[in-house]
Parts: structure tokens; sequence; C-alpha cells
């Protein structure tokens, strides 16, 4: 189910309705209120809230989390966020 975004939501809630998502349209419509979400409940010390740091972020976290998950959502996900996983990105 899709998060309902505001100040008590948390990272966990919007990484797991990211790795549901199977097509662009939805991808980028809730990209878009990730971002403005994640600017306005910024908390990453020593970064200002600007939209290229928090875009760069929530790819690192998209990444991250989709490598939990099977090899497909992995696939979507970097199609569709460009997401990259920040340590093996580091390894490659």
């Amino acid at each position: 189910m899709k998060p309902i975004l505001g100040p008590e939501t948390n990272i966990a809630e919007i990484m797991e309705y990211c790795m549901t998502i199977t097509d662009q349209e939805t991808a980028t419509a809730f990209w878009k209120e990730i971002i403005e979400w994640s600017i306005l409940n910024w908390n990453v010390p020593g970064k200002e809230p600007t939209r290229e740091n928090a875009e760069l972020v929530m790819r690192r976290n998209i990444g991250y989390w989709s490598g939990k998950y099977s090899g497909e959502v992995e696939k979507r996900m970097r199609q569709f966020f460009r997401a990259v996983d920040p340590i093996l990105s580091f390894l490659s």
C-alpha cells in the first residue's frame, strides 16, 4: 500500500512501497513525491537539503534496499529510479 508521506513516515515504508512498483508511470509520480518529502524531512548531517542531494540519497537508498529483493525487483529499481547500490557501486 502506498504510504501517506508526512513527518511521521519512515524510510522503510517508502522503500517497501518502491519495491512493489511495476510501471514507469507510477515510479515517476512517486519519485516526485518522495523527493519533495525528502527535502522537507531532511536529516543528513553535513549536507544541504537540495533536490540534487535528495535525489542522490534516495537513489542510493532504493539501490541498497532493492539488493535485498529478487534480481527482477533490483532491475526494475535501476530502470525506474536509476537506483544504484551505494556499496556495490564502489566495488565495480
